[in-house]
């Protein structure tokens, strides 16, 4: 999948106004593509059973889960938390599912898909792969404390929705068997291979596979929320105001102690930090954190690296399109925030800056602003070495 319209590319035909208009939180969504292969450049069978079979993942990452049977982890498990492939394979065989946790690490394709979708989002986005023998049921009724969008690779699986447990949960709020029941169905349907299902959180469901084994993965939408927001902004204003550091009074719980005294203090603190938090700092601050903390994807950076000590004012280089990067300016610097790096660049660079960041494709030469020929040179053969851009033509070194 490309990168840029990832989130179109999974629900079209359905547009993403009408998405986010009527089925964003609010509702579940089953997308039909009528096309089995839709998702095969995506992940296959074959690929998973490679990486079971060869790579060293380790448990938690890779787990067993039956909602007929609890299987204990040192069944499958080996010192030093190693798979034992021969037994995970063969439970599977027997009805347990398989989950691999975040293989948007290893597989490229899967990384792609994901960081398209954190640039449509501006959300983390992770993955998680399923793949489940044939009339088996994975996890019991349960809910996520995020949206998903369940893609179905290969196989069937036969959805049963059920009530909502509770409205948009936070993290915080996981789901618990003992109270949360799973109350009258809403809706059932069949998942079939192509197919794309949206599963607003706290949504209770459960899914069951078919006459085959079932391959599926689940892309989670890991949000910020408003209370995210106003928890930061009301923690930095609290560093800024010390009426908000002051003690609550001395005996307030006291049966006696007189209670509007404290509603008094509640409604005066209420105003005033209504008047002075500062959301759009703290939207800002998740803004750059999500920027910070957006794991790298750098096809061939060693190769680029070797590049970028050649490039000439007619190499072709242009901004890496999986690139999430968020820009921070004063009068002296211009700071490219991205990668767990934090890039800074003199601010007589500014405008070259922000020509370099709207441009896919471009040549040294086309810079605009007052550097000179080799300040040209060198800003872009650093910001290839910091993995900002990429040589698209010219002067490639094989990797």
């Amino acid at each position: 999948m490309e990168i840029q319209g990832s989130l179109e590319r999974l629900l079209r035909p359905i547009a993403l106004t009408d998405f986010f208009d009527q089925y964003w939180e609010r509702a579940p969504l089953i997308v039909r593509h009528h096309a089995p292969n839709y998702f095969h450049s995506v992940v296959s069978f074959s690929e998973i059973d490679r990486i079971i079979s060869t790579l060293d993942l380790r448990f938690p990452d890779v787990k067993l889960v039956n909602s007929s049977d609890n299987i204990a982890s040192d069944q499958y498990v080996l010192p030093g938390n190693k798979i034992n492939r021969t037994k995970l394979c063969q439970l599977f065989e027997d009805g347990s599912t398989i989950i691999l946790n975040g293989l948007q690490d290893w597989i490229p394709s899967l990384a792609d898909l994901c960081r398209g979708l954190e640039h449509d989002l501006s959300l983390p986005i992770q993955a998680n792969v399923y793949v489940t023998p044939r009339l088996s049921m994975g996890l019991k009724i349960h809910f996520d404390t995020h949206d998903v969008f369940v893609l179905q690779i290969e196989g069937c699986k036969h959805w049963t929705l059920y009530d909502i447990a509770i409205e948009l949960p936070l993290r915080g709020q996981e789901f618990d068997p003992a109270s949360h029941l799973p109350g009258e169905i809403s809706s059932e349907f069949e998942l079939r291979a192509g197919d794309v299902a949206y599963v607003p959180r706290g949504l209770m469901h459960s899914a069951k596979s078919q006459d085959d084994y079932s391959l599926h993965v689940t892309i989670g939408v890991l949000g910020y929320t408003w209370a995210d927001v106003l928890t930061e902004a009301l923690a930095a204003l609290a560093l800024r105001e010390p009426k908000l550091r002051k003690a609550i009074c001395p005996g307030f719980a006291k049966a006696s102690f007189d209670r509007s005294i404290l509603e008094r203090i509640s409604e005066d603190l209420g105003r005033h930090c209504m008047k002075h938090m500062d959301i759009l700092s703290a939207i800002d601050h998740f803004s750059e954190e999500f920027a910070l903390t957006r794991r790298p994807v750098l096809v061939n950076q060693l190769s680029q690296t070797m590049n970028g000590r050649d490039v000439r004012f007619d190499t072709i280089v242009g901004v890496r399109p999986d690139l999430i990067c968020k820009v921070r300016e004063d009068l002296e610097t211009v700071q490219l925030i991205c990668y767990n790096n934090n890039v800074t660049i003199p601010g007589f660079a500014k405008e070259a800056i922000h020509f370099i960041l709207a441009h896919p494709k471009f040549t040294p030469a086309e810079i605009p602003g007052n550097l000179d020929g080799p300040g040209k040179i060198t800003l872009v053969s650093r910001l290839i070495r910091e993995g900002i851009l990429h040589v698209v033509e010219g002067h490639e070194k094989p990797c």
